[in-house]
């Protein structure tokens, strides 16, 4: 991660991500946040820019003006910017802390315990039924009995859709990103924070899934072909003819090529050449014996799982 003393003196690009500390000394409470949209500057912060917290919100209403804001360190990227606020708040225990605002960090960790059941059931109450309207720059989800109200100021009844360029740009910021995960969630990131994540406690690769997902899986494709269409008689009399080898099943023989390369395949597959075998109770992988050490601290073993057959 690359990560600069931010200096007063410097001239800073339009678009320079930066983390920053807001404080009240006398009441010794403080937030820790970040920037990164297109537009950030160092210099927006608490001229034009007043973050988006809701609890400083609060708290700048009740108790005043903060006498301490600093820009605290500025990135070469936002994702680098992001990562250096989660590391702050994580080393600083600021979540639980009772001096710090922060309630959550990158999105996780929050200090909120969980809404009751009581308060569950009215907001999903509240949400039934609501349905989206947009303007063309932004859009809304709204009671039915306001659907006219803004049908008549000129908004349309359905989500705002995803522009060709924004489309373009996910796909590229998205591209070459690797997964990661924490035992509770998984994130897509760049290959050069990967080293700083797995400090943190982060292990390569999604989230393993559960016995009763991939039980819901593996009943979903019961019956089923790659099309998601049902075998039909004349299918699985083709499928048992080719099993026991009859020549009769036009289409099914294999060719020299095909044999022979399969035949080198069975006395050992170069590629797989040297890889060993783990587990975690649920999914098999293949892969080279040091690259299996993050694996174990996942909870996998050595050898292979017979997967049940359907």
């Amino acid at each position: 991660m690359c990560k600069h003393i931010y200096n007063p003196e410097n001239t800073y690009e339009i678009g320079t991500p930066f983390t920053y500390l807001i404080s009240w000394s006398e009441l010794n409470i403080s937030y820790y946040g970040v920037r990164y949209s297109k537009d950030c500057h160092p210099d927006d912060l608490w001229t034009n820019y007043f973050t988006s917290s809701p609890s400083l919100w609060q708290f700048r209403i009740d108790n005043g003006e903060p006498d301490i804001v600093i820009v605290d360190f500025t990135y070469d990227s936002g994702d680098e910017a992001r990562l250096g606020e989660y590391q702050f708040i994580k080393e600083n225990n600021c979540v639980r802390d009772s001096k710090w605002l922060n309630l959550g960090n990158g999105g996780e960790d929050f200090c909120c315990t969980g809404h009751s059941e009581e308060s569950k059931q009215i907001m999903s109450k509240d949400n039934k039924g609501r349905i989206f309207v947009n303007n063309g720059e932004i859009q809304k989800l709204i009671k039915p009995e306001y659907l006219q109200d803004y049908l008549d100021l000129g908004w349309e009844q359905k989500k705002l859709p995803l522009s060709e360029i924004h489309k373009q740009r996910k796909s590229e910021t998205m591209k070459g990103r690797i997964t990661i995960n924490n035992g509770f969630k998984e994130k897509l990131i760049k290959p050069e924070l990967l080293l700083d994540y797995l400090d943190l406690g982060w292990f390569l690769g999604p989230l393993p899934k559960s016995k009763e997902t991939i039980q819901k899986q593996i009943e979903s494709m019961k019956g089923r072909i790659t099309n998601g269409l049902k075998k039909s008689e004349e299918f699985k009399l083709k499928c048992s003819l080719r099993m026991i080898g009859n020549n009769k099943a036009k289409g099914y023989n294999h060719s020299l090529e095909v044999k022979e390369n399969q035949s080198i395949r069975m006395q050992g597959n170069k590629l797989n050449s040297g890889k060993i075998w783990i587990n975690n109770g649920i999914i098999n992988k293949i892969l080279k014996p040091e690259d299996a050490e993050i694996f174990y601290q996942q909870g996998y073993v050595d050898g292979m799982i017979q997967k049940r057959k359907i």
